[in-house]
C-alpha cells in the first residue's frame, strides 16, 4: 500500500504478507478467514511498538467479510494484555483437549460476550473461540481509517487508471456491483426529493409520480393503489394501463413507455389482451406500428383461440392503419371462409368484413364472394331464419361494395330494401341519398349487363344434400339497374321530405369542428317529432334531387324539395355556419336548381367573400371555372332589380379569387390553372358592362402570368402529378391549345392584351403535343390539338409543310401516326402492340383538317378500311 507501509510489511512473516497481498488484491475476507483457521492468529509484534498499518489491514480484512460478523465477535469489555509467552501458551492450548466438564456457556469469555448484549456467535460455542481476538477496541479507529483509505484508493486510483497492474485490475473487476448508497444521486437527480416529488424550480408546481423524466421511467398506479414503474409491469398490468388510457390519455412519453413494455411482454398476452391492446393502439392518432406488428405475430400464434367476432375486430383494427397490414387481413379471410372451421360468417360479420377490406382498399375476391353469398342467402331465407339488418348496416355494406367495385344488381336488390326499410325516416333517406351521390358513375352503370351471381346460393334447409343450392328470391334473380336504384332512393327522399318542413330547419355546428347537424321539424308539429340529420347527408340529398329535376326537364314536383331544403339551410345567419367546401356545394345547388334562387345565392356569395382569400384558392377552379359563369348567365336573364345584388356579390367574389390565383398560381395544377383562366375570361367577356370592367382589370394580368408560367407548369406536371408518364396528359394539352387559340374569347375579355400570347408559348405547346401524339392514339384529343394549331397557324402564317414551325411539326406527327395505324405490313404481332383503329368521328375530323390545310390525306381503300375495322 505504498512506501509508508514498507516498514510494517518487513516486520511481518512471509506467509502473512503473502496472504495480506492477496487479500488487498482480490478481497480480504476469504483470505483472512483461511489464515485464522490455519492458526496465523498470534500477535505479530509488541503492543507498544505496533505499526498502525498492519492492524488496520487485519481489522479491515475481518470487517470486510461482513459487518454483522464483526459485531458478533466484538467482546463486551476491555481485553486484558496478552501474557509474555503468548505464542507458547497458544501452541499448548491448541494441542490440548478442550475441557469436557465445563459447558461452553460457563466459560468466562462466554459470560463476558453474553453480557455485551450481541447476537449469537457465528463460529459456534466452545473454548476454541478464545483462541483469536483481533478486534481490539483500541484499533477501531485504525480500522475505520484503513477502510476509508481503501475506499479512496478504489475510487480515485483504480477508477482513474492511475495504477495499472494485474492485481489492481483483478481487484477492480472482481469487486461487487455498484451500491445504491454510493449512487444515490442517480436516483435523486435533477430535483427529486425524499418524498419522491419533482421540484424543477423553487416556485414551480410539483409534478406527479408518472412524470416521464424519472431516472427509472414513469410510475403508474396499479391494482391496490400502489405505484409501479412501467418497465416492471406484468402483461396484465400493462393491458389494464393501456385500456385505461382510452378514458384518461396519458402523456406521449408515458404512452411510449407503455407500448415499449407491451412489445416486450407480447408473448405473454392472452388472446383477449392481444385484442384489447391492438384496439387501443390503433385508435390513437400515432399508431404504434412496431407494437401492432408484434401483436400480428401473436395473433397468428394464438389463432385457434380467437372467436369469429375477435377476428372481424382484428380485421377492422389492422385496416384502420395508414400502413395496412394485409397479412392479418389475409389470415382472417382464410379462417372465416374455411368451410371446415366452426367460425362462420354471419350477415352482421359480413358487413363489418366488407367495411374493413374497403377501408384497407384490399378487394380480396375470397372475402367479397363469401360476403355476397352470406347476404344473398340471408335474403333468400325464411322469416324465421332471416337476420334483420339495420338500415345503417345495409347502407354500409352497399358503400363498401361500391368502394371495392364489386356492386352488382342482385346484391343491390338484396340490400337496398333494408337500407330504405323505414318509410318516411329522414336520416335514413338522406344517408341513402349520400351513398347514391358518392357512388356516382358506378351506380349509373349498374345492371347494364345483367349477370347471374358467380357463387351458388347455399340452401338454408338442413335436410338438403351437401352442395345443393336453393333458387334465389325473385328480387335477387334479376337484380336492380342503376336507374332503378336511383329512382328508389329519390322516392324515399321525397317521401321523407314530404313529412317534414325543411324551411324551418335549424343549423347547428360545434365550435372548432366541421361537422354540421340540421334539426328538421315535422309537419304535424308534435313535440319531439323533429329529426336530426347530418348536414352533409342533407346536402347530398338536395344534390340528388336537383340532378333528378334536371333530368326530368325541370319537373316542378321534383324541384320543389331541393328549393325548400336550400331555403332552410341558407336562412339568415345559417350560411356562415357551413364549412367552405359545403358552402361551394350549396352554391352549386342554388345555381342549378332552375328556379332562380338569387337570394340564397347572394347569401352564399357574401359568406364566401367574407373568408380569407388564401382559403378560397382550393375552391377557385369550381368557383371561377363553373359556378360563377353559370350564375352570371342565369342572373342576366332575371330583372335588373332582382339580380343586382347577386351580380355585385358574384363580381366581388370573382375579383377576389382571380387576384389570389394570380399571386399563388404556382399552387394550382395544370388542369386547375386552365379552369381558372377559362372561367375568368368567360366572366369578363359575358358579364354586363358594369361588372365586366372590373373583371377585365383582373383577367389581363392573370392571362399574362399564366402564359409566362406555362413551361414551368408543364414541367411541374411531369414531375409531381404524372410521374408515371412522360409529359402532361393529352386532354390538358388539348385544353390549353384550344384556349390560347380562341382569339374571339381573348379579344372580348381583355381586348388587345390577347396578343400577349407569343410564339414561344406555342413552341412549347407544340413540343408537348408531339409527345402526346407519339405516346397516344389518334382520337378526338389529337383532332382537337390539330384544330387549335391549324387555327393559330393560319392567323400567324405558319406553313403546314414546314416541320420547323409548330403547325408543321404537329401535322407531320399526326400523319405519321395515321400511316402507322392503317399500315398492313403482314407481321403477326401481338394485338396489344398494334395501334388501335381510328374512331370514325376522329378520322372524319382529321380528313377535314388535312383538306383545309392542303395536306394530302393518307389513301385508304374501302377493303383496307374494312380490314382495319
Amino acid at each position: 500500500f505504498g512506501s509508508s507501509h514498507s516498514g510494517a510489511r518487513s516486520r511481518l512473516p512471509a506467509a502473512v504478507c503473502a496472504h495480506a497481498s492477496r487479500a488487498a488484491a482480490g478481497g480480504c475476507a476469504p483470505v483472512m478467514r483461511t489464515a485464522l483457521q490455519r492458526g496465523l492468529h498470534r500477535p505479530l509484534w509488541p503492543a507498544a511498538h505496533a505499526v498502525p498499518a498492519a492492524p488496520s489491514l487485519l481489522g479491515s480484512s475481518c470487517g470486510a467479510s461482513t459487518t454483522a460478523e464483526a459485531r458478533q465477535r466484538r467482546p463486551a469489555g476491555p481485553l486484558r494484555p496478552p501474557p509474555k509467552d503468548a505464542a507458547a501458551a497458544a501452541r499448548r492450548r491448541s494441542r490440548a483437549r478442550p475441557p469436557t466438564s465445563a459447558p461452553p456457556a460457563a466459560s468466562g469469555w462466554r459470560e463476558d460476550w453474553a453480557a455485551g448484549g450481541d447476537d449469537g456467535d457465528p463460529l459456534g460455542g466452545g473454548p476454541r473461540n478464545r483462541r483469536v481476538d483481533v478486534l481490539d477496541p483500541g484499533l477501531r479507529g485504525d480500522r475505520a481509517a484503513s477502510r476509508r483509505a481503501l475506499q479512496w484508493h478504489g475510487e480515485h486510483v483504480q477508477a482513474n487508471h492511475l495504477a495499472e497492474d494485474a492485481a489492481v485490475h483483478r481487484a477492480r473487476t472482481d469487486s461487487g456491483g455498484a451500491s445504491w448508497w454510493k449512487d444515490w444521486d442517480v436516483e435523486w437527480d435533477e430535483g427529486w426529493d425524499w418524498e419522491d416529488k419533482w421540484h424543477p424550480q423553487p416556485t414551480a408546481a410539483l409534478e406527479p409520480r408518472d412524470d416521464p423524466r424519472r431516472p427509472q421511467g414513469p410510475l403508474m398506479k396499479v391494482a391496490g393503489g400502489d405505484y409501479k414503474p412501467v418497465a416492471a409491469m406484468s402483461h396484465r398490468e400493462v393491458t389494464w394501463a393501456i385500456v385505461a388510457a382510452r378514458a384518461e390519455p396519458p402523456g406521449e412519453a408515458v404512452w411510449q413507455a407503455l407500448c415499449k413494455r407491451a412489445e416486450l411482454v407480447a408473448v405473454s398476452l392472452t388472446p383477449a389482451e392481444v385484442l384489447a391492446v391492438a384496439r387501443c393502439a390503433a385508435e390513437r392518432q400515432a399508431g404504434q406500428l412496431r407494437l401492432l406488428w408484434k401483436l400480428a405475430g401473436a395473433v397468428v400464434e394464438k389463432l385457434p383461440a380467437f372467436t369469429a367476432d375477435d377476428l372481424v375486430c382484428l380485421a377492422e383494427v389492422y385496416a384502420s392503419l395508414d400502413a395496412v397490414h394485409r397479412g392479418v387481413l389475409n389470415v382472417v379471410a382464410l379462417v372465416l371462409t374455411d368451410e371446415e372451421d366452426e367460425r362462420a360468417v354471419t350477415p352482421p360479420r359480413a358487413v363489418k368484413l366488407l367495411a374493413a377490406f374497403a377501408r384497407a382498399k384490399h378487394p380480396l375476391p375470397l372475402v367479397v364472394d363469401e360476403a355476397k353469398r352470406v347476404l344473398l342467402r340471408n335474403e333468400a331465407a325464411g322469416p324465421l331464419d332471416r337476420v334483420d339488418l339495420a338500415p345503417a348496416a345495409a347502407l354500409r355494406a352497399l358503400a363498401s361494395l361500391t368502394d371495392l367495385d364489386a356492386l352488382d344488381g342482385p346484391i343491390a336488390a338484396a340490400l337496398l330494401p333494408w337500407a330504405l326499410a323505414q318509410a318516411g325516416h329522414l336520416p335514413s333517406a338522406c344517408a341513402a341519398g349520400r351513398w347514391a351521390v358518392e357512388a356516382g358513375s358506378r351506380l349509373r352503370g349498374l345492371g347494364e349487363q345483367r349477370e347471374e351471381p358467380q357463387l351458388p346460393l347455399l340452401s338454408t334447409d338442413v335436410t338438403a344434400p351437401s352442395g345443393g343450392a336453393s333458387e334465389p328470391p325473385p328480387s335477387s334473380a334479376g337484380g336492380l339497374t342503376g336507374a332503378e336504384a336511383l329512382a328508389a332512393v329519390e322516392a324515399a327522399a321525397q317521401d321523407a321530405l314530404a313529412r317534414c318542413e325543411p324551411r324551418r330547419m335549424r343549423v347547428l355546428r360545434v365550435q372548432g369542428q366541421d361537422a354540421v347537424a340540421c334539426v328538421v321539424p315535422s309537419r304535424d308539429g308534435t313535440a319531439g317529432a323533429a329529426a336530426s340529420v347530418e348536414g352533409e347527408a342533407l346536402l347530398a340529398t338536395a344534390e340528388l334531387l336537383v340532378g333528378a329535376a334536371r333530368a326530368a326537364s325541370g319537373s316542378a314536383e321534383v324541384a320543389a324539395s331541393p328549393s325548400e331544403i336550400l331555403a332552410g339551410a341558407i336562412r339568415p345567419g345559417a350560411a356562415e355556419l357551413w364549412p367552405l367546401a359545403l358552402q361551394v356545394r350549396w352554391l352549386r345547388v342554388a345555381v342549378r336548381s332552375g328556379r332562380g334562387e338569387l337570394l340564397a345565392s347572394e347569401a352564399l356569395l357574401q359568406a364566401l367573400s367574407a373568408r380569407p382569400a388564401h382559403k378560397l384558392l382550393a375552391q377557385a377552379p369550381a368557383l371561377l371555372g363553373e359556378l360563377l359563369p353559370e350564375l352570371m348567365a342565369s342572373a342576366s336573364e332575371e330583372s335588373a332589380g332582382a339580380a343586382a345584388g347577386a351580380l355585385a356579390s358574384a363580381t366581388s367574389l370573382a375579383c377576389l379569387v382571380a387576384r389570389e390565383c394570380r399571386q399563388s398560381l404556382f399552387r394550382l395544377s395544370l388542369k386547375d390553372s386552365h379552369r381558372v383562366l377559362d372561367g375568368c375570361l368567360r366572366l369578363a367577356a359575358w358579364s354586363p358592362a358594369e361588372q365586366a370592367e372590373a373583371l377585365r382589370l383582373e383577367a389581363a394580368p392573370l392571362v399574362t402570368a399564366a402564359v409566362q408560367s406555362l413551361p414551368t407548369k408543364f414541367r411541374a406536371e411531369a414531375v409531381f402529378h404524372h410521374r408515371h408518364r412522360e409529359g402532361a396528359s393529352g386532354p390538358d394539352v388539348a385544353a390549353w391549345s384550344s384556349l390560347l387559340a380562341d382569339r374571339a374569347l381573348l379579344a372580348a375579355a381583355i381586348g388587345e392584351a390577347g396578343e400577349s400570347v407569343g410564339e414561344a408559348a406555342w413552341l412549347h405547346l407544340s413540343s408537348e403535343a408531339l409527345q402526346v401524339i407519339a405516346c397516344g392514339d389518334l382520337d378526338s384529343t389529337a383532332a382537337e390539338i390539330l384544330d387549335a394549331f391549324a387555327s393559330e397557324g393560319l392567323r400567324r402564317g405558319w406553313s403546314p409543310a414546314d416541320t420547323a414551325s409548330p403547325l408543321g411539326a404537329v401535322v407531320a406527327a399526326v400523319r405519321a401516326e395515321w400511316l402507322r395505324a392503317i399500315a398492313r405490313d403482314g407481321e403477326l404481332e401481338d394485338p396489344i402492340h398494334e395501334p388501335l383503329p381510328i374512331p370514325e368521328a376522329a378520322e372524319h375530323r382529321l380528313r377535314e383538317l388535312f383538306r383545309a390545310l392542303g395536306v394530302p390525306v393518307p389513301p385508304v381503300s374501302p377493303s383496307e378500311r374494312a380490314a382495319v375495322q
